[in-house]
């Protein structure tokens, strides 16, 4: 495959980023006595010096024998690599979190507003209303279903009374079931 042949260009570069050398001769030198194994030129090639290709895995080969850290090292950098990609999850999660945190505060805000509006138009439910709170809050623990649902029922009641909210019962038209 051609796309893993290296000119020397690209096996000094990957050579000089590992810390093995800093000369380009010394590449050459060790591709062309073979150190670097896989070295050849492929057909057509106008001279030595522009021809060698080098299999990418006998540089990372070279690469580990001179130097054992690297193999350590690449292993780090692929764990820095899967972190980061977590971390950028996490702050993704941690983002949608705080969104439905607001949202979640928005709806609470708005029954404390309902709430409000209730002991407003109702002078003896606010201690009821309290009551409701400190549910929604989590502060009150032995309140039992039974208890709540009929603290709701009092305090619609008594807020449909006050607010005019039961409508009026209307008599029932006869005269269309008559036809």
């Amino acid at each position: 495959m051609m796309g893993d042949l290296l000119t020397i260009d690209e096996v000094f570069t990957l050579l000089k980023k590992a810390g093995v050398t800093s000369s380009i001769q010394m590449t050459r030198t060790w591709v062309r006595e073979g150190k670097i194994p896989g070295g050849m030129m492929p057909k057509g090639a106008r001279n030595r010096k522009e021809g060698w290709r080098v299999p990418r895995e006998s540089v990372h080969e070279f690469i580990h024998s001179r130097r054992p850290e690297q193999v350590e090292l690449e292993r780090l950098q692929a764990e820095v690599q899967r972190l980061t990609i977590e971390l950028v999850s996490i702050r993704r999660r941690s983002a949608a979190w705080i969104a439905h945190d607001t949202r979640h505060a928005a709806a609470k805000e708005t029954v404390h507003e309902v709430l409000r509006d209730v002991i407003a138009s109702v002078p003896y439910a606010p201690e009821h209303v309290q009551i409701v709170e400190d549910v929604l809050l989590g502060s009150v623990h032995n309140f039992n279903y039974q208890q709540l649902n009929l603290l709701c029922e009092t305090l619609l009641h008594s807020a449909s009374q006050v607010l005019e909210l039961e409508c009026p019962k209307q008599p029932a038209d006869d005269s269309a079931g008559s036809e």
